[in-house]
């Protein structure tokens, strides 16, 4: 009992070492005997002081390599708020000039004293017919006509994540993803005690093969995937895999929460298209206007609807009303679809920007997305990289964030290309590319 006393107690005092800045993202930690011997303990309790750390969040361990101090783009509560840096290729919004004189001729009219009273009122997760109709109009496509009464409202994407997941899985229950994925739904699977299973990928999404040998290892209760610019990798499904995933979840009896959150950007058919009875669709408006809206919704199989529906209700994942009223009357007015077409072509001039800076370095990205990927040559390690780029003044994403299981996570940072001014990316990408080409 003492042992586990003193190995927290080790590990807490690291901890609080990276909040005060003593250590620093990036840094290597002692290897573990020299760490053990310094600190008067065992090897054993080294190793569960390192273990620990890892599994806070607070340091990620390479085999061969040794234990470093992570770079956050959500930095944990016990370590304070993160540095507010003056170049943010982290968090990927956009702010468009053009945004604000569209919801301002939304806005205006909401203050008259009617409709303000109107968006005052409490605003339940089905609403009404009406809008559910204007939603279905916006959500369709040629491929994928929306039934109105399958749409539920959430309070933004997150939101209609996590009661998605509430729906298809229960505590202890394993939930497939693909190996790199969004980095907040780590976060919610870990709070519901829901465990997450990485699935391989190659070039073209996830891997099939990987999903069926996992499935028939430990069945899977469901599969969360992003069909179109997946982040962090930014490659798309074609057809063909959308179809082949689609018939394993119809086949396996499971269902497939689909991330649509990005694919405003593409022209890609829907994922829930080849499986409507089996899938979640989650979307909402915080990258085609604002995250500060709260405005999300999902579109769901008649089976799961209640589950849904209860699981906004009680967890409070709804939006709020007047956000609920702004943002249909974006939609029904047209704006959200004219500000989608600008940031389409907002998101072609930024992404040939960095590929012209950044050619001689190993990049992936589609020409459509708000983000790159990029592999870093040697010597550079990614945390080690992300913290030399935050000395700089950029702000960037290690793979590590993105990974499900971190040790095992690729040599490779994130990019994300929508939240500069285009003369701060500029500067934000030169500075990235010469410190990937030059390290002394």
């Amino acid at each position: 009992m003492q042992a586990a006393i003193n190995y927290q107690q080790i590990a807490d005092k690291i901890i609080l070492d990276v909040k005060n800045g003593v250590l620093k993202p990036g840094e290597r930690l002692l290897p573990q005997r020299e760490f053990a011997y310094i600190h008067e303990i065992a090897p054993s309790t080294a190793s569960r002081v390192y273990a620990e750390l890892v599994k806070r969040g607070v340091a990620i361990g390479e085999v061969g390599r040794g234990t470093y101090i992570r770079a956050f783009d959500s930095v944990p509560p016990e370590l304070g708020e993160p540095a507010k840096e003056p170049i943010n290729m982290q968090l990927n919004f956009s702010v468009l000039s053009e945004q604000a004189e569209e919801m301002s001729k939304v806005l205006v009219p909401m203050l008259r004293k009617d409709v303000l009273e109107t968006s005052l009122k409490p605003v339940s997760v089905v609403q009404d017919a009406k809008s559910r109709a204007d939603m279905a109009e916006f959500l369709s496509r040629s491929s994928w006509k929306v039934n109105p009464d399958h749409i539920l409202y959430t309070g933004g994407g997150r939101q209609g994540l996590t009661a998605a997941m509430v729906a298809v899985a229960s505590i202890g229950e394993r939930i497939g993803v693909e190996y790199l994925t969004y980095t907040v739904v780590k976060g919610i699977a870990a709070r519901l005690g829901i465990t997450l299973v990485p699935v391989d990928m190659d070039e073209g999404g996830l891997c099939l093969k990987s999903l069926r040998k996992i499935h028939k290892k430990t069945p899977l209760k469901a599969i969360y995937i992003q069909p179109s610019l997946h982040n962090p990798l930014g490659v798309s499904m074609d057809d063909q895999r959308r179809k082949d995933v689609a018939k394993f979840v119809i086949d396996e009896n499971i269902y497939a929460i689909d991330d649509a959150v990005y694919a405003y950007l593409a022209s890609d058919k829907p994922f829930v298209t080849y499986a409507p009875e089996h899938t979640i669709y989650v979307d909402s408006l915080s990258k085609r206007l604002s995250p500060s809206l709260g405005f999300g919704m999902l579109v769901v199989p008649e089976q799961l609807k209640e589950k849904c529906i209860a699981s906004l209700r009680t967890g409070g994942w709804t939006t709020s009303s007047i956000s609920f009223e702004l943002c249909q009357r974006m939609i029904t007015s047209g704006a959200v679809n004219r500000m989608s077409e600008l940031r389409y072509k907002d998101a072609k001039n930024r992404q040939k920007l960095a590929k012209n800076i950044l050619k001689d370095l190993l990049i992936h990205a589609d020409p459509r997305s708000y983000h790159l990927w990029m592999e870093l040559p040697n010597p550079w390690r990614a945390e080690e990289f992300s913290a030399a780029a935050a000395e700089r003044g950029v702000a960037l994403s290690p793979a590590s964030l993105f990974a499900v299981e971190p040790a095992s996570a690729p040599n490779a940072v994130r990019l994300a290309l929508a939240p500069p001014r285009i003369n701060q990316l500029k500067k934000g990408l030169k500075i990235v590319r010469d410190l990937a080409l030059f390290k002394n």
